[in-house]
């Protein structure tokens, strides 16, 4: 998952430091940073996944 598109935002300004960055590791369902950083599992299978579904509806695309 490419998150350059975010890394101008809020705490996500953190994950700009590669030795913050690559402290990320998956949690439960989702991937989070020692710094408290976490993102949303949904949003992380909306952006991997090209066919995204969700409880059978389609999500709209976001890209």
């Amino acid at each position: 998952m490419d998150m350059r598109p975010y890394l101008d935002f809020g705490v996500f300004k953190l994950l700009k430091d590669m030795h913050v960055f690559q402290q990320v590791r998956v949690s439960f369902d989702t991937l989070e940073w020692q710094s408290g950083i976490d993102l949303d599992p949904e949003f992380v299978y909306q952006k991997t996944n090209k066919n995204t579904y969700y409880f059978g509806k389609k999500l709209p695309d976001t890209n």
